[in-house]
């Protein structure tokens, strides 16, 4: 009798225990297919069972994944960016559309660390993805121009570019849509560029730059063969100088028909090397160094032989008489 009822109670444990785990499977697939409690959290697991209902079978399901995902914000990105390559189009562009939204959203309230996320995200995309999918990544990022300008325009600051503005003080806001752009005088790639080649398809978002100068040729040249190359081969609106790491600080302008030689500076930089050394405006410069001048360009090769704090003697011509100073370059500063 007591062997018959052990028997009975090991049997009972073993009913319960089945009837147990069948339940926790019940449980985990029903927590499976619960949203989250909260639709607006942006934690890891609600972005992926959002991101996951994309390819829903109901219409409805898929509209208000769409919509979860654009509250979660630049959370949600990397996720979004792989199913931009996603088999199913629909999923595909319905990632990058939800991207773009995202995007919109980042410049519409200023929010810079989403705006530069999504930007990023929808660049690769633009460049990379099936054609379909690629252009209307391109689409939503030419809607804001501005912004992206100046997201491009910063990056370049970050990797040492050197950006300067055509009237003083003249900065550029964050975000400046509706707003008049600042216009650029020109960029200057020098010896503190940090960036590489695949950083110069940085320039297809600044249209309005019209003068790129690079420091140094060849050796010197903080740009890759390759990328100098890809350069003028995809800007040719660009006008690209090579120039030296020491600066001046002048402006010129060729005297070639009222004088036979000489370049006549029209503009000395407050603080530059060319102030503290004396020069003026309306001061012709004949000689730098040891090389004659008679146009701008030339007074450029010849400052390219040197660098920051070389003393060079410079001989020019103010009111009739000739005069050499001696000025100190400095090095190129924003």
């Amino acid at each position: 009798m007591n062997h018959l009822r052990a028997n009975m109670l090991f049997l009972f444990v073993v009913m319960a225990f089945m009837l147990l785990q069948t339940r926790n499977v019940y449980s985990q697939a029903n927590t499976k297919e619960k949203s989250p409690q909260t639709t607006a959290q942006t934690d890891v697991k609600s972005v992926a069972y959002w991101v996951n209902r994309l390819s829903h079978a109901k219409y409805s399901e898929r509209e208000r994944a769409s919509t979860e995902l654009i509250k979660a914000g630049s959370k949600a990105s990397k996720r979004l960016q792989q199913q931009t390559k996603s088999k199913d189009l629909e999923v595909a562009l319905r990632a990058v559309t939800i991207l773009g939204e995202i995007y919109s959203q980042a410049v519409k309230h200023k929010d810079l660390k989403a705006f530069e996320e999504t930007e990023s995200v929808l660049t690769k995309i633009a460049f990379t993805h099936q054609r379909t999918v690629s252009a209307l990544a391109d689409a939503f990022l030419k809607n804001h121009p501005q912004a992206r300008e100046n997201f491009a325009l910063r990056q370049i600051e970050k990797l040492g570019g050197i950006i300067t503005w055509r009237k003083k003080n003249n900065s550029r806001a964050d975000f400046p849509e509706g707003e008049e752009q600042k216009k650029i005088s020109f960029i200057l790639l020098g010896r503190k560029w940090k960036g590489n080649d695949e950083n110069l398809t940085l320039f297809y978002r600044i249209p309005q730059l019209l003068t790129l100068m690079i420091s140094g040729k060849g050796k010197k040249s903080p740009l890759s063969e390759k990328g100098i190359a890809f350069l003028e081969r995809s800007f040719p609106q660009l006008k690209i100088q090579y120039r030296g790491s020491a600066c001046l600080g002048v402006r010129g302008i060729d005297r070639v028909r009222i004088v036979p030689k000489g370049c006549t500076l029209n503009f000395v930089k407050p603080g530059s090397a060319a102030a503290a050394g004396g020069l003026l405006v309306g001061d012709t410069i004949t000689n730098f160094g040891e090389k004659p001048v008679t146009n701008f360009q030339m007074l450029i090769d010849a400052i390219s032989d040197f660098d920051p704090d070389d003393k060079v003697p410079v001989q020019i011509e103010r009111g009739g008489t000739t005069k050499t100073l001696e000025i100190t370059l400095q090095e190129w500063k924003q």
